[in-house]
């Protein structure tokens, strides 16, 4: 039986070799989103289970916060 951090972490490892086909470069290190909702805990459990999958976790942010980043680099 596996953790939930387990299953998250084999996630992020299938999307691990998307990205970097996508990006056409190594990709060790990562900005996650998660829901403003997600308690200490479960932003731990997520940046546990980015470890398990190799990748380095650089930060967890708030998936408006994304939005808004998002937004303000792209706009013309």
């Amino acid at each position: 039986e596996w953790s939930v951090e387990e299953i998250i972490a084999m996630q992020f490892a299938y999307v691990k070799p998307l990205a970097e086909s996508l990006a056409e470069e190594k990709v060790q290190d990562v900005i996650v989103t998660v829901p403003p909702f997600y308690s200490q805990f479960e932003r731990d459990a997520v940046a546990d289970a980015i470890e398990i999958s190799g990748l380095r976790t650089l930060a967890l942010i708030n998936d408006g916060t994304a939005v808004a980043v998002n937004y303000a680099m792209t706009r013309t």
